[in-house]
């Protein structure tokens, strides 16, 4: 079981977002003195959920190699991404509890969700 490169690129973005949003989380709860060590031990059992969620994806990719299950992508591109980008999501909002300047920046524009009833009275 040989990995690709798309494979380890996936396993470096998994972890790059898992440990950022991590230190990120720590750094929120500092600064809001809301440091808690059970809410720390949830995230890590998160973390860990989100981990075994891939490591069952890429398993599952292996499967298909020699047994056709008839999956036409990657489950575990996909699941990287979801992941990734729900891990994007927690960053993004730990940095704008750090520095609620940033949440006006013009390139935080891309990350907004403007399919929100609020949103859509607006526009």
């Amino acid at each position: 079981m040989t990995m690709t490169t798309t494979d380890i690129w996936c396993v470096f973005a998994i972890v790059f977002f898992i440990i950022v949003d991590y230190v990120t989380g720590i750094a929120k709860a500092i600064l809001n003195d809301t440091l808690s060590s059970q809410k720390m031990r949830q995230g890590l059992w998160h973390k860990f959920a989100y981990l075994m969620l891939t490591l069952v994806a890429y398993f599952i990719d292996m499967i298909n190699l020699h047994v056709d299950l008839g999956l036409p992508v990657s489950v575990f591109v996909c699941t990287v991404g979801g992941i990734s980008l729900i891990e994007l999501t927690s960053i993004l909002e730990n940095i704008t509890a750090i520095n609620p300047k940033l949440a006006d920046a013009p390139f935080m524009s891309v990350f907004a969700n403007t399919n929100t009833p609020k949103h859509r009275k607006e526009n």
